[in-house]
């Protein structure tokens, strides 16, 4: 009986020593798998934070990348809207430049026009007044020969016809002498001269001669002195 109750005590003590040792282990196995799992949670939460961290830098990382283009686009918009101004008022400059050289160029052909038109003018004016005054010298000059050639003219056709008249007197004188009496005056005598008297009548000169007898009058015409008894 004491050999039973030992036997049994034994086997008591080796069950229970099975079944704390199966707890043991299951506890074992209990707290290995708590701490696989805590790890494994940890690791997928680490894993998570990870990606999230990742996502987050990529998506920084693509937010700072489309804001870097975006703002390297903005400022080649901006640079091309400088230049394209740039060569804009270039443009328009050098157009100005040149319409105003055409400006200038054609108002300094036209100065000079103007003046060459202006300097035509001054000459042609001073020329005409040359001439003017040449021709004008020269009328004057023909207006005294020829006003100068109608004296002598008339002056020596004046004295043709006294000298004629004279001479036609003095011959009618010297042949009526011994009918009536009267003294033969030579024919440069002032007496002579006397007798006779320029007369106009109609703008036709005249001689007329007072004598004893019927007067005889002489008429000039073209030059020649047509006696009339």
């Amino acid at each position: 009986k004491a050999r039973e109750e030992a036997e049994h005590k034994a086997r008591e003590e080796a069950q229970q020593k099975a079944r704390e040792e199966a707890e043991r282990k299951d506890k074992e196995e209990a707290e290995l798998r708590a701490r696989e799992e805590a790890e494994r949670k940890d690791k997928a939460e680490d894993e998570l934070k990870a990606k999230a961290e990742a996502e987050r830098k990529a998506k920084e990382a693509e937010q700072k990348t489309r804001e870097e283009a975006e703002l390297r686009a903005k400022e080649e918009a901006q640079q091309k809207a400088r230049e394209e101004a740039l060569r804009k008022a270039k443009e328009e400059a050098e157009c100005k430049a040149r319409e105003e050289a055409a400006c200038k160029e054609e108002a300094e052909c036209k100065a000079k026009e103007e003046a060459e038109q202006d300097a035509g003018k001054e000459a042609d004016r001073k020329a005409k007044a040359v001439a003017d005054r040449k021709a004008k010298k020269e009328a004057e000059l023909k207006a005294a020969a020829d006003r100068m050639a109608s004296e002598e003219a008339e002056q020596k056709a004046k004295e043709d016809a006294a000298r004629k008249a004279q001479e036609g007197a003095e011959s009618r004188a010297a042949a009526a002498a011994p009918q009536n009496g009267a003294a033969h005056v030579p024919s440069d005598s002032p007496d002579n001269m006397a007798r006779y008297e320029v007369v106009h009548e109609a703008g036709v000169e005249v001689h007329a001669e007072p004598s004893v007898g019927s007067p005889v009058v002489g008429v000039e015409q073209e030059g020649e002195i047509i006696e009339l008894d």
